[in-house]
This record gives structure tokens, C-alpha cells and sequence, in this order.
């Protein structure tokens, strides 16, 4: 009987601290395509980044709460889609890759881009590089750039994705390879590294810093079968220092 009253506890005691946690819907603009896709947990709340539509143009939406969940403040730029699978914060400034929204709606794909905000969603500064401004890039004919996400490492900024090559024949994506770019903390390019892959395209899905103090790359290879990508997926890990 006493072990019985010890598991009881246990889990009551479980609940309890399970119901110190919050439950919210945010509705933003009701539109079913809004959806938030990173967040910061800072001193005095949550800040929640994604992408939407807004009033008919796609944006980028940085919604601030409590740690009740209760809205503080929402803003949204209609001028900046922010690729904001994994953004990141140093020094109470938050970095974010994304692209130019051009006034016919279309997006700036020559470039990575990658902003720089305060805590209060002000743009601080932004800044671009494309490859093709090289003197001899190890790519020139880039169709369009994807960058994913950014992350600290040391004293620098870490931006990883995608780039895709231009095929003057057709108009889809027909190869791509992975793009770092180590920014320092003012925005100002530091170093570039290209992915190449194994087999025949690849994606960049992720990065962390190890306690080893390394910047970690998840990496998939992919295989065609007839034009088709192949259902199976060949992973890797990539290790870099600063």
C-alpha cells in the first residue's frame, strides 16, 4: 500500500507541474495559411516568428506574448518574407535570412540575405551576397537561392541553405548544393563554402553547435530513379570550425 500512495503522488505531482504550461490559438489574420515556425524564449515573454498572407500579400509575422500566452504586440512586413525555420539571437539582436518582396508580389532570389532586428521587430540592418559578383565563383549559374536558417558560432554568424543551378532549357530547379556563409556580427561577408553532394542533390536540414564547439550540418543525399527522387535518403553529419 505504501508503494501504491508513493506512485499516486507521483502522479499527481506530475500533473500539477503539467498544468503549469498554457494553451493558445493564435488567429492573426485568419488566414488557414499563417504559421509560425521558430520562438525565443526571452526575459519577459515569448517571441513567436512566421510567414503569412497579408491581405492578400505574403508576409512575415513576429508575434510577442507573455509567458501566460496573452498577446502583447504583432507586427508584419509586407516587404520582408523571412525564412525563419531557425532564426537566432546574440546580444538581444535577432537574425533572420529572408528575402526582398518585390512590388509585384514576387520574391529576391539573387542572393542571400539575412536581416538583423531588435527584440522590438525594428530592422536594424540587412545585407546580401550573390555569388555570381565573384571573380570566379565556384557556381555561376545560380537559378535561386534558399537559405534555411542561421545560428552563433564564436564570434560569427552562420547562415546555411540551399542553391539552386540555372538550366537555360527549363524553368524548374534541376540541381542544387549546399551554401554557408560565415557573417561577422556587423553583417560584413567573412567566409563562403559550398556543399557538394555525394550523389545527386542534397538538403540542408539543420545546424548546431556541439559542446565541442563545432558547427554540426545535418545533410541528405538524394538519388534519382527515372527523373524521381528516390525514397531513400542517405544522412549525414558535417563537422566545421570557425
Amino acid at each position: 500500500m505504501t508503494k501504491f500512495y508513493i506512485v499516486l503522488f507521483s502522479i499527481l505531482t506530475m500533473q500539477v507541474i503539467a498544468q503549469e504550461g498554457f494553451h493558445r490559438t493564435y488567429d492573426i489574420h485568419n488566414e488557414e495559411s499563417d504559421k509560425g515556425t521558430d520562438i525565443h524564449v526571452l526575459d519577459d515573454g515569448l517571441l513567436i516568428l512566421g510567414n503569412g498572407n497579408c491581405k492578400g500579400r505574403p508576409c512575415t509575422i513576429i508575434v510577442k506574448t507573455d509567458f501566460n500566452g496573452d498577446t502583447l504586440w504583432v507586427k508584419n512586413f509586407t516587404d520582408i518574407h523571412g525564412l525563419t525555420r531557425r532564426t537566432t539571437i546574440h546580444d538581444s539582436i535577432l537574425y533572420m535570412p529572408g528575402e526582398v518582396i518585390l512590388p509585384d508580389g514576387t520574391k529576391e532570389r539573387d542572393g542571400y540575405r539575412i536581416y538583423a532586428l531588435d527584440l522590438d521587430a525594428n530592422v536594424l540592418g540587412t545585407a546580401k551576397y550573390d555569388l555570381t559578383e565573384l571573380e570566379n565563383p565556384d557556381v555561376d549559374s545560380i537559378r535561386r537561392y534558399a537559405p534555411f536558417g542561421c545560428i552563433v558560432l564564436g564570434d560569427k554568424i552562420v547562415m546555411y541553405g540551399e542553391i539552386y543551378e540555372l538550366n537555360h532549357d527549363i524553368t524548374i530547379d534541376v540541381f542544387n548544393r549546399g551554401l554557408v556563409l560565415y557573417y561577422n556580427m556587423d553583417l560584413s561577408l567573412d567566409t563562403m563554402f559550398i556543399i557538394q553532394p555525394r550523389y545527386e542533390e542534397l538538403d540542408l536540414w539543420d545546424a548546431h553547435v556541439g559542446p565541442d564547439g563545432l558547427l554540426t550540418l545535418l545533410v541528405e543525399d538524394d538519388i534519382y530513379v527515372s527523373e524521381v527522387e528516390n525514397d531513400r535518403n542517405y544522412r549525414r553529419f558535417e563537422k566545421y570550425d570557425s
